[in-house]
């Protein structure tokens, strides 16, 4: 680092800050837009699963099917989103960040076993739904660290209001997949 000893070298040292904390922004906001698509899509994916499962695979089979498809390509956003993440200089900022990322990725690489044990009709409802919650749990982790290391109070705000309202939506989500299992 160059040496600052004039108020014209803080003053430029300043704005590259700046500049870094707004690049740094962009990269987390692009990252939450995509963990809030792959989690709504994550959601649909266990509802329909588990209405499969309770049907023994009668019903929704072409809906699930469709689903998976469609989760898919909120993956691969991810996954695109997770590479520009890393290019960038944005991973010295947050050890809880990455290593919520490192979980969500790790569950992320079990998911299709998962989705091959529900076609096969090898895995029980109330599994199923733990196990896609234990995921989506870790993808809201990855909203809250966001929200953590943003430097704008009404950016935190927001973040922290969207990470409750996702909350909110996937305990209703979880709710329901457990309601949808004892009423059938």
């Amino acid at each position: 680092m160059p040496q600052l000893t004039t108020s014209e070298d803080f003053l430029l040292a300043a704005k590259h800050a700046e500049i870094a904390a707004l690049q740094q922004l962009q990269v987390n906001c692009r990252l939450v837009g995509r963990v809030t698509e792959l989690i709504h899509e994550l959601q649909r994916e266990r509802g329909l699963s588990n209405i499969y499962l309770v049907s023994d695979g009668q019903r929704y089979a072409q809906q699930r099917a469709d689903e998976l498809e469609v989760t898919g390509i909120a993956q691969k956003h991810f996954r695109q989103t997770l590479t520009k993440l890393s290019e960038s200089d944005s991973l010295s900022h947050s050890t809880r960040l990455l290593s919520s990322l490192a979980f969500v990725i790790q569950c992320l690489e079990g998911i299709d076993a998962l989705r091959a044990q529900v076609t096969a009709r090898k895995v029980s409802p109330t599994e199923n739904t733990a196990l896609y919650s234990r995921l989506i749990t870790g993808l809201l982790t990855v909203i809250f660290e966001a929200a953590d290391i943003a430097d704008d109070p009404e950016i935190t705000r927001a973040l922290v209001a969207l990470f409750n309202f996702v909350q909110g939506k996937e305990y209703a989500g979880q709710e329901r997949a457990m309601g949808l299992i004892g009423f059938t």
